[in-house]
């Protein structure tokens, strides 16, 4: 009898103890170790340096950032893996959320530290990009680039940093054979006192007009990559205008027409028309336009195509018809003038015909319209 009554003792025993066990392990399945269990504050990192840190999770994991910003160079894998090589020093607070298998989740609010000594660029961009806009060559003085695309940096505070280009000098932007010289403009060396420098300042890169005032038309940019290097003792990072970074829109124009005269001497006394085939005795009418640019031109009368005495268009007009227009010029640049050449056809007789007209000055205002 005693021994039967230890052995119901045991049985009772072993079947707690499984139920306890069984009772375990599906709570270890769901429970959430982490991040709950990882500290708010993470292991600092090194600017330039490559970082490692794996959270933990159990009963299978997905893990994400769900708000803030990781410092930049580093990534959050589904796995927990948080890894890369950081290019900006700083602070950096984020939440990091843990999705388990069966449905719980769990988050972090975390902070990590990126240190120096050293310059990173800020969001990790290290490709600027450099614009003149549209260039009007019949303009004058000096157009200043505007940077598209900034590129700036940070340092550690107080740290002494110099900027360097390569190449130093000759920077030209082009379009097929034809190119434009222009300075471009970087910030000045300095001791970093907390606030993000910008590699290029404004109006700190012009192009001089007389430069390019004889080209023709086109979008022009650098044919070959800039670099910009910001050194300081122990390290240096590089930034880069890449080809094609630096940029100008020489535009299509024209000025407007110098004013130019028709002079001639009718004698009502002929029979047939007169018909002058230039300019005689007066000024043809010039214009300037882009190198290489075919515009038309058009020629319309403001007394309706009489000539009157007075230009009031209502006293003995005499009637003409203007040859040689529309016509078409072709640029040379705005060092050079293109004459714009026509002329006049006037009838001796019927209607308003020269014949009958009375002797004096006549005259009319035509207007030449160049179109591009």
């Amino acid at each position: 009898m005693p021994s039967r009554h230890y052995y119901k003792t045991y049985s009772i025993v072993l079947l707690l103890l499984a139920i306890m066990s069984v009772s375990n392990t599906a709570d270890a399945n769901s429970k959430i170790t982490s991040p709950a269990t990882t500290p708010a504050t993470l292991t600092a990192g090194t600017i330039t340096i490559a970082y490692s840190f794996q959270f933990r999770g159990n009963g299978g994991s997905t893990w994400s950032v769900t708000a803030g910003s990781l410092p930049p160079g580093l990534t959050l894998s589904s796995s927990g893996l948080l890894s890369g090589t950081p290019t900006f020093i700083g602070t950096y607070t984020f939440t990091v959320q843990f999705l388990a298998n069966g449905g719980t989740s769990d988050t972090c609010a975390c902070t990590l530290t990126i240190g120096g000594p050293g310059c990173s660029f800020v969001s990790g961009i290290s490709n600027g990009a450099l614009s003149f806009g549209t260039i009007d060559p019949s303009g004058s003085g000096t157009i200043y680039g505007t940077a598209t695309q900034q590129v700036s940096f940070t340092c550690s505070l107080g740290l002494a940093y110099s900027i360097s280009v390569s190449p130093a000098s000759g920077w030209t932007i082009a379009s097929g054979s034809y190119s434009i010289p222009y300075t471009l403009g970087v910030a000045p060396g300095g001791t970093y006192g907390g606030t993000a420098v910008d590699l290029l300042p404004a109006n700190a890169s012009s192009i001089n007009v007389s430069n390019f005032i004889n080209n023709p038309a086109g979008l022009y940019a650098n044919t070959g990559a800039i670099s910009i290097t910001v050194s300081w003792a122990g390290g240096q990072i590089i930034a880069s205008l890449p080809i094609g970074g630096v940029s100008g829109n020489v535009m299509d124009t024209c000025t407007t027409p110098v004013n130019g005269s028709i002079t001639f001497t009718i004698d009502p006394s002929t029979a047939g028309p007169i018909t002058p085939t230039t300019i005689a005795n007066g000024t043809s009418p010039t214009v300037k336009c882009t190198a290489g640019q075919s515009h038309g031109v058009s020629c319309t009368s403001s007394h309706a195509y009489n000539l009157t005495i007075g230009n009031d268009g209502s006293t003995d007009p005499i009637a003409y018809t203007i040859t040689g227009c529309p016509i078409s010029v072709t640029g040379q640049g705005f060092l050079t003038s293109v004459p714009i050449n026509f002329g006049l056809s006037l009838s001796a007789t019927g209607p308003n015909g020269y014949q009958d007209a009375a002797a004096g000055a006549h005259s009319d205002t035509i207007t030449v319209q160049v179109s591009y």
